[in-house]
């Protein structure tokens, strides 16, 4: 068992995660869960895309909306039906919820729903993430909260939600 790092894996990573792939086996990680934050496009979906190869099956939450302040698109309600699509593609199962990661409740229901399917979860990967750009003289205070609470409190919105069954699964251990 590893340590608990707060916004990388807990628990052990596979050697293909390390490798980019190269002589991995399929169903390496059957049957583990991995939870992944931010999953309906770009690194979210790689990620998830990556353990699913590997054997694992996938819960997940994204947005799915837009962010005031966040001066571009984020992902959709039908990249996060594309994201599924691609998972249960490679054979493996996914339970993705529309959810706020800056959103305590939020992540916690869509946590409960992963763990009433699977029973378990063993890596969590908190990648919702936003930026904003521009002037910092002129950036507004709703702007730089946007950006921390999702960067920072999503994290550990996603960490509190899913640390307990990491443990009492044996994916993590609590140290001081």
């Amino acid at each position: 068992m590893g340590d608990i790092g707060i916004g990388i894996f807990a628990g052990e990573v596979p050697a293909s995660l390390n490798d980019g792939g190269a002589g991995s086996a399929d169903n390496e990680w059957s049957p583990r869960v991995a939870f992944v934050t931010g999953i309906a496009r770009g690194q979210g979906r790689s990620h998830a895309r990556e353990f699913a190869r590997l054997g694992a099956d996938i819960g997940g939450l994204d947005l799915c909306s837009p962010i005031a302040s966040v001066p571009y698109d984020l992902a959709t309600p039908s990249d996060l039906e594309q994201t599924r699509q691609e998972i249960e593609a490679l054979g493996r199962r996914a339970v993705l919820s529309v959810a706020d990661v800056r959103d305590q409740e939020g992540v916690r229901a869509a946590v409960a729903k992963v763990l009433q399917e699977f029973g378990r979860i063993d890596v969590v990967v908190t990648n919702a993430g936003v930026f904003s750009v521009g002037d910092p003289l002129s950036l507004s205070p709703q702007t730089w909260q946007d950006v921390l609470d999702v960067n920072l409190t999503g994290v550990w919105n996603t960490v509190q939600a899913c640390l307990p069954a990491m443990i009492e699964g044996g994916a993590a251990e609590a140290s001081s």
